[in-house]
Parts: C-alpha cells; structure tokens; sequence
C-alpha cells in the first residue's frame, strides 16, 4: 500500500487505536518511534507497533518505507472516526 493515501470510512477504534490515530492526525505521520514518543506514557515499541499493525488491516493508515523505517499516516479524517 505504500505510496496510497485514499480516504476510507473508519471501523470501530479501540481506546489505544484512537490515542494512536489522535497522534496521527496532529501530526500528519510518524514512525513508531514518533507515536510512542507522543503518547507520553509507558508504552511498549512492540505494542505500538502491533496496533499499528491491526490499523492498517482495518484500512485506518497507511506507511511508506523511510530508510529502514516506515512511516505511518492517517487514511481516515479524525472527523468520520469521532476524533
């Protein structure tokens, strides 16, 4: 998908997907690393990378490689999702 940036319609977002795509949507994208960072709480690299992960198979973002890195951004509006 990389490269792919249609607007989908959002499926229900657990409160952790929400924190995540409340990041994404400030921010614009961000590598795991990012989010973590932003989420300001104890929060493990795996785990945010894991819903990340699950948010892309529910269509909500898409990544693009950077470097060794991917970097995630947002395909649904924070508006249709309640965000």
């Amino acid at each position: 998908m990389s490269g792919e940036r249609r607007r989908r319609e959002p499926k229900g977002f657990t409160d952790r997907e929400l924190d995540i795509m409340s990041v994404l949507w400030r921010e614009g994208s961000g590598t795991v690393a990012e989010v973590r960072d932003a989420l300001g709480e104890e929060v493990g690299y795996t785990t945010v990378l894991k819903m990340l992960q699950i948010l892309e198979e529910k269509g909500a973002v898409g990544h693009e490689q950077e470097g060794r890195a991917y970097r995630y951004f947002p395909l649904v509006e924070s508006e249709r999702a309640g965000g």
